[in-house]
C-alpha cells in the first residue's frame, strides 16, 4: 500500500504486522541560508505545494496559502503521529530543488502586492529563493525525480 495515509493503523489493521513495511517520506533538507539557518522543511513543502497547485489545479498563491492551515492540521492528525512507526525514512529533498522551484514559484510570489493578505509570507519566501540561482533548463532532471511530482514532466 502506498500513500501518505498508509502509515495509519486504520488503513492497515487487517494486514499482519510482519507483512508491513512503513516508509515515511519527507524533505529533510540540509541546505543552509546565507544567514546560517537551515532551510525549513515546511518552506520546501509550501513551495512544492504552491508550484504543484498552480500547475495541476490552476490555483493562485492565495488559494494555496488559504488551504495551508488545513493541510498542516491534517498532517498533525493523520501523518506526524504515525511517522514514528515508520520502518524507514526517505528524504525526498534534492540539493537543486530550490533552484528548480524558484523558476515556477517566483512569478507567483511576485504577483502578491503590498497590502495583500499574504504579502509578508510571499516576501519571506521570495527572500529565501533570492539566495539561489534559478535552474531554467529542466531537461537534465530525470523523469522519475521526486521534483517532477511538483513541476511536471514526470514519467511515473
Amino acid at each position: 500500500m502506498e500513500g501518505i495515509l498508509a502509515l495509519t493503523d486504520e488503513l492497515t489493521e487487517n494486514l499482519p504486522e510482519d507483512q508491513k513495511f512503513r516508509i515515511y517520506t519527507c524533505p529533510l533538507s540540509s541546505l543552509k541560508q546565507t544567514d546560517g539557518h537551515k532551510v525549513k522543511r515546511t518552506d520546501i513543502r509550501k513551495l512544492r505545494r504552491l508550484v504543484r497547485d498552480h500547475a495541476k489545479r490552476g490555483w493562485n498563491l492565495e488559494q494555496t496559502f488559504d488551504m495551508w492551515p488545513k493541510i498542516r492540521s491534517g498532517e498533525d492528525v493523520n501523518i506526524f503521529p504515525f511517522s514514528k512507526t515508520a520502518d524507514e525514512i526517505f528524504n525526498s529533498s534534492q540539493p537543486y530543488e530550490l533552484a528548480v522551484l524558484k523558476k515556477h514559484a517566483m512569478p507567483l510570489l511576485l504577483e502578491v502586492k503590498e497590502g495583500d493578505k499574504y504579502y509578508a509570507e510571499a516576501k519571506r519566501l521570495k527572500k529565501l529563493l533570492d539566495q539561489v540561482e534559478s535552474l531554467e533548463d529542466e531537461s537534465r532532471i530525470e523523469g522519475d525525480s521526486v521534483v517532477r511530482e511538483f513541476i511536471g514532466g514526470g514519467e511515473l
